[in-house]
């Protein structure tokens, strides 16, 4: 082990900027080599390693003494060090470990097709709509935390529209009015760009947008939809994440005024449509009425993935990766299919076989996967506990994890909070006969919530 790497570099005299500088990230190199816990990781580190090692030491060579003539022989010393814990690492095992591609929380871009299944008819949905010179309908885009709803966004076709993504989570979006209208020019000048679809239109500029600026960006979509419209296309401007601009406005960052621009884009313009992603329908954010401004919406609902989806997503990425009868479908049931778990548990699945040195998951392996992924997925089920809940609604959910419904079941006041909880697909069931719709979940209530 790399352990007589110095820890930093406070023994080196100020003035010695260079070797300081190259010391401070060998160090920092090291000490993430000595926390990876796979074979990958660790020999991916140590490559990184030698190479900055090796930057280092012919920088010394040059160095006149007695910087360099200090620090050189320390270089080679050091380089010959982690040349051996790499021989040392391959030697170890021929084990070839699984790949592993999935991803947990964060949205699947273009490049994670692999992973991106189950959402063609979403896709084809949104592309017809959009594509629909007889209508201007704006879309929205529904669906809980964690189904996909940014992942169908950032894999929308690019053929016939150009899609802007606009990840209202970002706070240049709430800064004010000004900057709104900016950075909704600059980003679609951008996606322009990337197409070679921005000539005859200037780049916008910040200061234009100071005073005047729905006037300015009128003027700039005016130019970009003649651009559009030479290339038979359509704009697609898509707010993922759109309640957050109702608490912007609500705050008095920005102004209703953006959602009425928003209205006048959908009423006007031919080659433009709005979309907005989010984990509410309209009726359920009751401070600003949406469907004033988002009028002649169409709404698309993610929900879970079906079966076969969830099948593919589990054995087509890594091919390697081998089950035993009965561990996908075990998948499959305890996590109903939610795109984030069967994410989750196949990324945990993979490290521990990897840690095992094995390609084949055991239904032994599958439960130790099951239990990191209660651990590491604990930020989704505290969410999914506590979000828009009411306590009524986890008191529903708790009887039904535990088994002990009588109570819950038997009184009537709790049927609204039951029938809320089977809208946002929490539970599911006909009357007398509810249960939560993931039993992962169900566990984690237990362990957590009781």
């Amino acid at each position: 082990m790399l352990v007589d790497f110095p820890a930093d570099d406070k023994a080196l005299p100020s003035s010695l900027q260079d070797a300081r500088k190259y010391i401070n990230v060998v160090s920092a190199l090291a000490a993430d080599y000595q926390i990876r816990q796979t074979r990958t990781g660790q020999l991916k580190v140590l490559a990184e390693l030698h190479d900055r090692l090796t930057d280092f030491q012919k920088l010394m060579k040059l160095t006149v003494a007695p910087v360099g003539s200090t620090f050189e022989p320390l270089t080679i010393k050091w380089l010959h060090m982690v040349s051996n814990e790499q021989e040392k690492l391959r030697q170890q095992s021929t084990h070839n470990e699984l790949p592993n591609p999935y991803i947990a929380g964060n949205p699947l871009e273009v490049r994670d097709q692999q992973l991106f299944v189950g959402r063609s008819d979403i896709l084809l949905a949104i592309e017809q709509f959009i594509l629909n010179t007889d209508q201007r309908p704006s879309l929205l885009l529904y669906g809980r935390r964690r189904t996909g709803k940014s992942s169908t966004l950032l894999n929308l076709p690019r053929s016939r529209f150009e899609p802007v993504y606009i990840d209202c989570q970002d706070a240049k979006w709430h800064e004010s009015d000004q900057a709104f209208c900016y950075n909704l020019a600059h980003d679609l000048f951008n996606v322009l760009y990337q197409s070679d679809s921005v000539r005859g239109l200037r780049q916008p500029q910040i200061e234009q947008f100071d005073k005047n600026a729905f006037t300015q960006l009128d003027q700039f979509l005016t130019q970009a939809q003649k651009i559009a419209e030479q290339r038979d296309k359509r704009i697609l401007l898509a707010f993922d994440e759109y309640e957050e601009l109702e608490n912007s406005i609500i705050n008095g960052d920005i102004s209703e005024k953006v959602l009425g621009k928003l209205r006048n884009l959908i009423q006007h313009s031919k080659s433009i449509v709005v979309l907005v992603s989010g984990s509410h329908r309209f009726e359920e954010l009751t401070r600003l009425n949406w469907a004033n401004y988002l009028i002649n919406t169409r709404t698309l609902e993610l929900s879970y993935l079906d079966a076969e989806s969830a099948r593919e997503l589990l054995t087509k990425p890594v091919p390697e990766l081998h089950y035993e009868a009965g561990v996908v479908d075990e998948i499959i049931h305890i996590t109903h299919c939610q795109p984030y778990l069967l994410q989750a548990v196949a990324s945990e699945l993979v490290n521990y076989l990897n840690s095992k040195q094995q390609t084949t998951a055991t239904p032994d392996d599958l439960n130790t996967a099951l239990e990191k992924t209660l651990v590491s997925a604990s930020a989704y089920f505290s969410d999914t506990w506590r979000k828009d809940n009411s306590e009524a609604e986890q008191q529903v959910m708790r009887a039904l994890a535990t088994g002990k419904t009588e109570s819950v079941l038997a009184d009537a006041a709790f049927q609204p909070a039951i029938q809320s909880l089977i809208r946002k697909e929490i539970v599911e069931g006909t009357e007398g006969s509810y249960r939560l719709a993931v039993e992962l979940f169900a566990r984690w209530i237990v362990r957590n919530q009781v």
